[in-house]
């Protein structure tokens, strides 16, 4: 088969992906795809034995074989390694992706060999900021899964872990994904739910995982909505959900049709993740997992109703935990680590499994960075409502970086803490203090 009529019906099997994925996939200059001469013909840094010895494997293997010929896509993998170690990242994304044409080409397009290249390609992107075509490849990724192995088949979850757990990092690495990126997101967990839903029914604990995560990435969008609408100056309380006039030919209406939008897509971010950790109450309950499971799932709860203000539902939940471990032989040591100190909620943390001890919160101390990250120690109130108050730098490394001290008091003053509780009932505490750090 020539070349030429090998590129045609590659490119007639990219013209029924998504739209998306298929610009995600085309080489940058409009070129015919399955490139392996593009990464060969990669400017090689001076004095890089390995890079050299992968260019001439290629070279060699297309000489005698073709350009899509049989073992190429692995040459081309070590050839992107290569580059990626040296830390070219945009040649090693030419040669991952040349690899993965090889591989459709020689296996066919929804081939599962082709996944290891599409993750390092995706590493590649990833590396380079380029989050749209991530957010693409990770749905082209999805779109492969399913199409080996059907919608509803549990072996297409990693597919929908891989995307989560990168969009997890880049929220919590300060990356600015889109609107668009974090609803794909909610959706993708989403059809997790559904497809576990579908094997094992609809209050298998199973689901217990995917329904927190689904509550996290419609908390995700949620903080991104609340954001825009403080800075168009729009109030973004619960208390206007179903009542915003979105009539822009009124010339009263309350905000415009776009803002109107933004308010009641926040309200169902709001709705859907309550629900989620509701269900996770039901799963709880229905499974007899143990007391302080169930407390959890309650804490979690009250967490939720914290962030969007609604401090009342939040203080019946949390005093539900309590009172529920207090029933248990060993509930002090749960009731101390989840009610014993204030907790500071955040978008990113929050809603994931309750953890042991808090990273941020270690009582001012200096441990665990080997006494070199710069952390500025914080003391405050923090009112039976869960609102920080008198916020104070008491120490900080360096002691002259003022910048660092001003970042954390701000930090603190937007921030919404779990309040700490006694005999069942939230309590003001005085003089707490927390260490925050830089890279945090």
């Amino acid at each position: 088969m020539n070349r030429m009529l090998i590129m045609y019906r590659l490119l007639l099997l990219l013209s029924i992906l998504s739209p998306a994925a298929a610009r995600a996939l085309e080489p940058a200059d409009g070129s015919a795809p399955g490139g392996a001469d593009e990464a060969a013909a990669a400017q090689t840094p001076a004095g890089n034995a390995t890079i050299n010895r992968y260019r001439q494997q290629i070279a060699s293997l297309q000489a005698q074989y073709g350009a899509y010929a049989h073992g190429l896509n692995e040459s081309l993998a070590g050839l992107g390694r290569a580059y990626s170690q040296s830390g070219d990242h945009k040649d090693a994304a030419a040669a991952f992706k040349s690899a993965m044409y090889v591989t459709r080409v020689n296996n066919g397009l929804y081939s599962m060999s082709q996944m290891p290249y599409l993750e390092a390609l995706i590493d590649q992107y990833d590396s380079l900021g380029k989050l749209d075509k991530v957010s693409n490849l990770y749905s082209y990724m999805y779109w492969v899964y399913k199409r080996n192995y059907g919608a509803m088949d549990l072996r297409t979850l990693p597919a929908i872990e891989h995307m989560r757990a990168w969009m997890r990092k880049v929220y919590r690495r300060g990356g600015d994904l889109s609107l668009d990126q974090l609803q794909k997101l909610a959706n993708l967990n989403y059809r997790a739910i559904t497809v576990l839903e579908s094997n094992y029914g609809p209050l298998d604990p199973h689901l217990i995982d995917h329904l927190r995560q689904y509550s996290s990435a419609n908390l995700y969008e949620a903080e991104v909505l609340r954001k825009q609408l403080e800075l168009r100056q729009i109030s973004t309380s619960l208390d206007y959900c179903g009542f915003i006039v979105m009539d822009t030919n009124r010339t009263d209406a309350y905000v415009g049709k776009e803002e109107a939008m933004m308010v009641q897509e926040r309200c169902r971010n709001y709705e859907n993740g309550r629900r989620a950790l509701q269900r996770i109450l039901a799963i709880n309950e229905n499974n007899h997992l143990p007391r302080a499971s169930y407390a959890r799932a309650l804490t979690r709860l009250g967490d939720w109703e914290m962030i969007f203000e609604r401090q009342y539902s939040a203080r019946d939940y949390y005093t539900r935990a309590y009172n529920l471990l207090g029933k248990s032989e060993d509930g002090g040591k749960e009731i101390a680590e989840l009610f014993g100190k204030p907790r500071i909620l955040t978008a990113g943390a929050a809603l994931d499994e309750i953890r042991k001890t808090d990273v941020a919160d270690d009582g001012g101390s200096d441990k665990g960075d080997g006494g070199q990250a710069p952390f500025a120690v914080v003391s405050m109130d923090v009112t039976a409502t869960g609102n920080p108050r008198n916020i104070k730098v008491v120490d900080s490394k360096p002691a002259e970086d003022t910048k660092l001290q001003r970042d954390a008091t701000q930090y603190l003053k937007q921030s919404i803490f779990r309040p700490r509780l006694e005999n069942g009932k939230p309590v003001d505490t005085v003089g707490y203090t927390m260490t925050i750090r830089k890279d945090e």
